[in-house]
């Protein structure tokens, strides 16, 4: 398993630039993840069809990134494995968020690698790689905002019973 990355890698002006994914929801109900690229991914509910729920979409994209991260890691020590496996699992709290966050690297049979080398590949990954597992680990702000667009402007609350919840944000 070889790193995709350019060995050069990308600049650090652009791993700084923001990341923007566009979520729409069609009149039929389906829901579709597109990123700038031009990837789609369809987003289920979890009670019913084959897209992933977002929950499920949070652990892919913590197991995606570690396994990039991790894999990279083991290919920086000179260690190629031909296949690797990573199962992430969790427990939804009482509060409508995750807890207790559990990433398991499953090795093929047979990878002469060294448990140094695997065990520095993946604090490396936990520690300092992984965005996506730091981000969720440390916190990050995530603002609600409704914007106006041409199909429809959202007006700023004018009235108590008019105004959003606590912490919501409207833009005019």
């Amino acid at each position: 398993m070889t790193n995709t990355e350019p060995t050069n890698g990308p600049s650090e002006t652009g791993r700084r630039q923001p990341r923007t994914v566009r979520v729409e929801v069609a009149g039929d109900g389906v829901i579709t993840a597109v990123n700038d690229r031009g990837g789609r991914l369809r987003v289920g509910t979890g009670w019913e069809g084959e897209g992933f729920n977002p929950i499920e979409l949070l652990l892919a994209a913590i197991g995606g990134c570690a396994a990039i991260d991790f894999g990279a890691a083991l290919d920086r020590r000179r260690h190629s494995l031909s296949s690797l496996v990573i199962e992430v699992s969790g427990h939804k709290a009482e509060d409508e968020r995750m807890e207790e966050i559990v990433v398991h690297y499953l090795l093929p049979e047979g990878a002469n690698v060294p448990d140094e080398d695997v065990e520095v590949a993946r604090r490396l990954t936990a520690e300092v790689l992984c965005t996506v597992s730091r981000t969720v680990e440390h916190g990050c702000p995530v603002d609600h905002v409704v914007r106006a667009t041409s199909a429809r402007v959202v007006h700023a609350a004018s009235t108590p019973e008019d105004e959003p919840l606590d912490g919501a944000v409207v833009e005019e």
